[in-house]
């Protein structure tokens, strides 16, 4: 008997597994002086990392990103990445940055729910597409 991966679903059912792990809440790096620093700030930086991470997994990117400002630059010149309009689950979503923070990251799930790392608990958790401080997605990236 020959088994077949079902990837699409093991990549969905990978995200939806994340939610309250701490996997994703450190990315240690060292500057040019040596200097090591945690990138992630124990898991209150870390959507980047923790979306970056799965698609690393499952070969949809070339390797972790530390930035939401990185990784959409990566999809949005990536031939096998689209924007789209009309999410599917594991697509990703973005939320522009306020004041002086960063933007935001997550993916999305279904009606209208997103999985994304929460920067005040430090690891993923499921939530609505609009964000606490009111932030609406600006896009939507699906896979081909």
């Amino acid at each position: 008997m020959v088994f077949k991966l079902n990837e699409e679903k093991n990549f969905v059912k990978f995200i939806e597994n994340s939610v309250g792990i701490n996997t994703f809440r450190n990315l240690y790096m060292t500057d040019d002086s040596g200097l090591e620093f945690d990138a992630a700030n124990n898991g209150k930086k870390s959507c980047a990392l923790f979306v970056t991470a799965i698609l690393t997994m499952f070969k949809r990117i070339d390797g972790m990103h530390s930035t939401c400002s990185g990784t959409l630059r990566y999809v949005s010149n990536a031939e096998n990445w689209s924007i789209t309009s009309n999410p599917l689950p594991g697509d990703l979503v973005f939320w522009n940055p306020i004041n002086d923070t960063t933007g935001h990251v997550g993916f999305y799930v279904n009606d209208g729910k997103v999985i994304s790392n929460s920067d005040l608990d430090g690891y993923p958790i499921e939530h609505r597409l609009i964000l606490k401080d009111g932030r609406e997605p600006v896009s939507y990236w699906h896979f081909k």
